[in-house]
């Protein structure tokens, strides 16, 4: 399936442990909590995985979600982003990463997702990854997402400006923030990266930050009024969640940018 150009806004889902822990739902039933909620881009559960069986079983289930949804809702298609991340045994990253996106590739996904990287290197990884000659399958379109601390600033310490000008000469189909402290805290790099990028920004944080007992402090009206501003001020392509977002933040934030234009609409495709 062909993954549309930047026109409207795109909806990620959420976070997918927050609800295997919290509610004991299947990854199945994660998925379709997403989907039922208005998500356009639903993700595996692979973060985190470290074979490519592992990512081809997660491709596997988020696909039958997403070919559901588009049977049921043909004038919203739904598509699935492949979780790629940088959590591998100490030197092997990116054997770590290349089985992944083989994985992942084998699955069916729509798009590769590289999440939650902590700086520069780890961006490069993955461009090295995906670039390689001689893959036995074509890469699809790739979303490249960084974390960002309370301050602002990548884990490395880096700024994001450093992440841009790993990318500029061969832009990915998007490039963002996702994780943290809330949406506050990823504003301003978020705003730097629309300025920079010439490619689609997203924007999935987490529901503010966790309490004693796990549970993240930011309501879903909170979440969705936070990116809807970042909508309005044409700042976003796709916003979803991350750690501790439910289908009731993707709810909210789906109806708070109904309407929108994407960042990049009659820009570029």
């Amino acid at each position: 399936m062909t993954v549309p150009p930047h026109t409207r806004i795109l909806v990620l889902d959420g976070a997918t442990f927050t609800l295997q822990a919290q509610r004991g739902l299947s990854t199945a039933q994660v998925h379709d909590a997403y989907l039922r909620a208005g998500a356009d881009i639903i993700s595996t559960d692979t973060f985190g995985a470290l074979t490519a069986a592992a990512g081809t079983a997660g491709a596997r289930t988020a696909r039958e979600a997403a070919d559901a949804w588009t049977r049921s809702t043909p004038d919203q298609p739904r598509f699935v982003a492949g979780v790629m991340s940088a959590v591998a045994p100490p030197g092997q990253l990116r054997e770590v990463l290349a089985a992944q996106m083989d994985g992942l590739i084998a699955g069916g996904v729509d798009l590769l997702l590289a999440e939650t990287l902590a700086g520069s290197d780890e961006v490069r990884a993955v461009l090295d990854v995906t670039g390689a000659a001689g893959l036995a399958a074509p890469v699809p379109p790739l979303m490249i997402s960084v974390a960002v601390t309370g301050a602002g600033l990548l884990p490395s310490g880096e700024r994001v400006e450093a992440i841009w000008a790993a990318l500029a000469a061969a832009p990915p189909f998007s490039v963002g923030i996702n994780c943290g402290c809330g949406a506050a805290a990823g504003r301003q790099p978020l705003e730097t990266l629309a300025r920079l990028a010439a490619c689609g920004v997203s924007w999935h944080p987490s529901a503010g930050s966790p309490d004693a007992f796990g549970d993240f402090d930011e309501s879903p009206d909170e979440t969705a009024a936070c990116l809807r501003i970042a909508a309005e001020n044409g700042l976003v392509d796709i916003v979803g969640g991350c750690c501790g977002t439910t289908p009731e933040h993707i709810a909210a934030i789906a109806a708070a940018v109904r309407g929108l234009p994407a960042r990049m609409a009659g820009f570029r495709e």
